[in-house]
C-alpha cells in the first residue's frame, strides 16, 4: 500500500451464476447496442443487492463490448440515484436492472455524449502491430496513448503518455505499440473528450469477474493524503520533482466538489457551479494556472484508478511546469465521494487572497 490511508480492498462477492455477454469490436452493433452490452455485463456481474461498480469493471466491460464513446456508467439502487442525471447533450443512453429474490434491486445507467465516431478498431494487437484509425467529423483534434498500464497492489502507473494531432477525416497510421499490456487512447476535441477506449497488446482481455460488496472508506482528510503520496510516487516514477499542498485553494475545492454533489452532475463546471478558473480569479490575485483532475470513486484507491484510466488526466498529473497542488475530498450521504485535484503554476507569482472591501 501507498501512502497515509491502507484502503482495505473490499471482499469479492460469490462467483456469479449468470454468463456474461461480450461483443467483438469488429461485429454490425451501432453504438447504443455496444452500450447497452456493456451495461448488461455489469448487472449480470452484481450477485447481490449491495454490490458496488469499479472503475476496472466499467473500464474492460466497455472495452469488451467495444464502446470507443466517451461513456458515464452510473448505479442505481433502490431509487437512491448515484450520479445518474442524463446530461441534455448524451447522444446515446443505455439501461439494465437486477431484481434480487430477497427485495432490493440495481439498475446501471450509461450514456454517451461523443460527437465523433470512429472507424472499426482492434481490440486486441500483436507487439509492434501498426493501426490505422479514422474519426468522423472536421477539424484537428489531440490524440493521446498511455500504456502499457502496470499495476503494483493498489498503485497504477499508467504507462507514458504520448501525443499527436490527428486530422478528422484522414486515415492516420499510429507508432507501433512496442510492449504488451493495456493501453489507453483518448481523442480530445479542444477541452471535451470525445473518444477513450482500450486497445490490448499481446496479452488477452482480463474476464468479467463479479462485482464487489462495500469498500471500507476512511475519512475524507486520509482520501486527500493518500491522493497526494500517489501523485509523488507517480511522479517520482517520471523524474519528476515532488509537488507542495497549497491549502489556499482547498476550501474552493471543497466548495465546488459539494456543489456538483448538490447538483448531481459529474463536471468540470456545471450549472450553479461555477469553475475552479472561476473561483480562484474572484478569490486570488494573480491568478493561478490550473490543470485539474476529477475523479469520483468508493475510495481513494479506487478514484485514483479512474484518473489513470485516462491518458489526458495523467498527461495532467505529470505537469512539468508545476511547483504546488491542491486536493479536495468530499462524500455523499450515500458514501460514494468526489475527488478534485488541481496541480498549479504560479507565472507571475505565488497569489495572494483578493482582500475583502472594507464595510
Amino acid at each position: 500500500m501507498i501512502g497515509l490511508l491502507a484502503c482495505v480492498p473490499p471482499t469479492p462477492l460469490a462467483e456469479n451464476p449468470v454468463p456474461t455477454v461480450a461483443f467483438e469490436p469488429s461485429s454490425a452493433l451501432n453504438p447504443e447496442l455496444r452500450l447497452q452490452a456493456a451495461v448488461e455485463e455489469l448487472v449480470a456481474a452484481a450477485t447481490r443487492p449491495e454490490a458496488r461498480l469499479t472503475p476496472r469493471a466499467v473500464r474492460l466491460a466497455l472495452a469488451r463490448a467495444g464502446v470507443a464513446a466517451n461513456s458515464s456508467i452510473f448505479l442505481d439502487r433502490d431509487s437512491a440515484p448515484l450520479w445518474s442525471r442524463v446530461p441534455a447533450d448524451t447522444t446515446g443512453v443505455a439501461t439494465a436492472q437486477r431484481d434480487f429474490d430477497g427485495g432490493g434491486s440495481i439498475r446501471v445507467v450509461a450514456w454517451t455524449q461523443s460527437r465523433r465516431s470512429l472507424s472499426e478498431m482492434p481490440l486486441l494487437l500483436e507487439p509492434e502491430s501498426r493501426l490505422w484509425m479514422q474519426v468522423g467529423g472536421r477539424g484537428s483534434l489531440r490524440l493521446l496513448v498511455a500504456g502499457p498500464r502496470q499495476e503494483e497492489a493498489d498503485f497504477l502507473d499508467p504507462g507514458p503518455v504520448t501525443e499527436r494531432r490527428i486530422e478528422a477525416g484522414n486515415l492516420e497510421m499510429l507508432p507501433a505499440f512496442g510492449r504488451p499490456g493495456e493501453y489507453r487512447l483518448e481523442l480530445v476535441d479542444g477541452e471535451r473528450v470525445e473518444l477513450l477506449w482500450s486497445v490490448f497488446v499481446g496479452v488477452p482481455v482480463p474476464p468479467p469477474v463479479p462485482l464487489p460488496g462495500p469498500a471500507a472508506r476512511g475519512s475524507t482528510e486520509e482520501a486527500e493524503e493518500w491522493m497526494f503520496a500517489a501523485l509523488d510516487r507517480l511522479r517520482g516514477r517520471y523524474g519528476l520533482p515532488p509537488l507542495r499542498r497549497w491549502p489556499l485553494l482547498e476550501p474552493l475545492l471543497r466548495e465546488q466538489a459539494g456543489c456538483l454533489l448538490d447538483v448531481g452532475v459529474i463536471a468540470h463546471s456545471a450549472a450553479g457551479c461555477p469553475s475552479m478558473g472561476e473561483r480562484s480569479t474572484a478569490a486570488f490575485y494573480p491568478r493561478p494556472r490550473l490543470h485539474e483532475d476529477l475523479a469520483t470513486g468508493d475510495t481513494a484507491a479506487e478514484a485514483w484508478e479512474q484518473l489513470m484510466a485516462s491518458p489526458g488526466h495523467v498527461q495532467n498529473l505529470l505537469c512539468r511546469a508545476c511547483t504546488a497542488v491542491a486536493i479536495a475530498a468530499v462524500r455523499a450521504v450515500q458514501g460514494h465521494q468526489i475527488l478534485l485535484m488541481d496541480l498549479l503554476e504560479f507565472p507571475e507569482g505565488e497569489p495572494r487572497p483578493v482582500r475583502e472591501p472594507a464595510p
